[in-house]
């Protein structure tokens, strides 16, 4: 089995992940994505922070809350 290690959840990690699930499902691949923060932070919502619409907590996920398929 090949070993598939991806440093880093940003947008291009979380792709990469998603779409070599295919491979993690036929027992072909084992899938480990890393990340330094515990959780996902979407810089698009700091336009709405620094209008004062949202705080920054509203523009970030868990990794922990991301379940294999």
């Amino acid at each position: 089995m090949t070993r598939i290690v991806i440093l880093g959840a940003g947008f291009a990690g979380l792709t990469l992940a998603t779409e070599l699930d295919a491979l993690a499902k036929q027992g072909v691949a084992d899938v480990t994505l890393v990340d330094r923060a515990p959780h996902f932070s979407m810089g698009l919502n700091l336009q709405w922070v620094f209008a004062g619409r949202r705080s920054p907590q509203e523009g970030q996920r868990m990794y922990a809350s991301l379940r294999p398929r």
